[in-house]
């Protein structure tokens, strides 16, 4: 699973920057706060089209939060659905994310009934909405924008619990800023 993983990230980085314009295989920054990916996220990003995008973070939660120091990785692929004007796009989107700890498990384990368990517990789908607040200035833009969003896990979770687990317990909200270069 670790070499799959290796291999998506270098297929995924190769492919962005064959669509590239410029020169980088990315066009922007990002900071993000919250959120599935991590307390605080860092990544890069390109256009794919003019209404879909790539972004590769890498994010960290200290152990004062998770109980353990966390490291993840996550691409995310976003797809604009609508242009509210100039300034606002409400868009979607789905990231995978591997989580870096001895915690999380990246392989099945044999002792235990694959039906019985979730067992990749360091690799996960992210699907979420949000809501960006695009500042253009000259060529360049800034931008600031939130997501709404879930996990694999929670979403299996609340299917399979829907009496003791609250829709509202598996959503988070993240925040985060972009710049254009």
């Amino acid at each position: 699973i670790v070499l799959r993983l290796r291999l998506f990230i270098f297929s995924w980085l190769l492919f962005s920057c064959l669509q590239a314009e410029d020169k980088l295989f990315f066009e922007r920054v990002k900071v993000q706060a919250y959120g599935n990916i991590g307390l605080l996220s860092v990544g890069v990003g390109g256009e794919l089209s003019e209404s879909s995008s790539w972004d590769l973070f890498y994010g960290y939660v200290p152990k004062s939060f998770g109980g353990v120091h966390i490291n993840t990785v996550a691409g995310k692929y976003n797809k604009d659905f609508l242009r509210i004007n100039k300034e606002y796009t409400l868009y979607g989107g789905m990231g995978l994310m591997h989580v870096f700890n001895q915690r999380y498990r990246s392989s099945f384990r044999d002792e235990y009934p694959a039906y019985n368990y979730y067992q990749l517990t360091s690799l996960h789908l992210f699907p979420y909405i949000g809501l960006e607040h695009i500042f253009n200035k000259s060529n360049r833009s800034f931008s600031l924008y939130t997501e709404v969003g879930t996990v694999d896990i929670y979403l299996a979770n609340w299917y399979k619990n829907p009496s003791t687990i609250g829709f509202t317990d598996i959503i988070n909200i993240s925040f985060g800023a972009s710049y254009d270069f």
